[in-house]
């Protein structure tokens, strides 16, 4: 199988732990690298859900091809399809446009349970609502976190745990539903 990741052009950890993990199965790796801007962390008593995601230069940049995309405009939407993977993984942050989406199969994996927890922070706001904290697996469309749902899981939460206890449980359980997508 040939898997597309599409991530930041710069060292990023979500890449380059599900690049690992595909290499590992013996997928062909090809990842869509984008403009990656860095934004000053905010001061204003936000909490971190997820471990620091910049890494350096990627480790494996050697054992996968590369394709440094220019930008998410329509022109760019025809680059996403070089070496026709076949299947997309999303890396990013970043909302993608219709024009990359049309013809292809991407998945996502949430850090909320969808449809009920959408959105930015969907996390945290979780928490604050008292609802369960869940990841999900889905299919991207042209509606944000609406996109046909594969595969949803709770996680856990502990009498014990700090906040970063949960949250690395969440991301942990995301990079490894996203590893496995096949199986759903």
């Amino acid at each position: 199988m040939h898997v597309g990741l599409i991530t930041y052009a710069t060292g990023h950890l979500k890449t380059w732990q599900l690049t690992r993990k595909m290499l590992t199965k013996g997928y062909r790796v090809t990842l869509f690298a984008f403009p990656f801007k860095k934004r000053e962390p905010k001061e204003d008593g936000r909490y971190r859900d997820r471990p620091g995601q910049l890494i350096g230069p990627h480790p494996l940049r050697q054992d996968v091809h590369v394709v440094e995309m220019l930008g998410w405009t329509d022109e760019h939407a025809p680059y996403l399809g070089l070496h026709s993977p076949d299947i997309y993984l999303h890396c990013t942050a970043k909302i993608i446009p219709a024009s990359f989406i049309a013809g292809r199969t991407i998945l996502n994996c949430h850090p909320g349970l969808l449809p009920q927890n959408r959105g930015v922070d969907a996390f945290k706001w979780a928490i604050v609502n008292k609802m369960p904290v869940g990841i999900t697996l889905h299919a991207i469309d042209d509606q944000i976190d609406r996109g046909a749902i594969l595969k949803r899981m709770t996680v856990p939460v502990f009498a014990t745990d700090e906040l970063s206890d949960v949250c690395q449980r969440a991301y942990d359980y995301e990079i490894d539903l996203l590893g496995n997508f096949e199986h759903h």
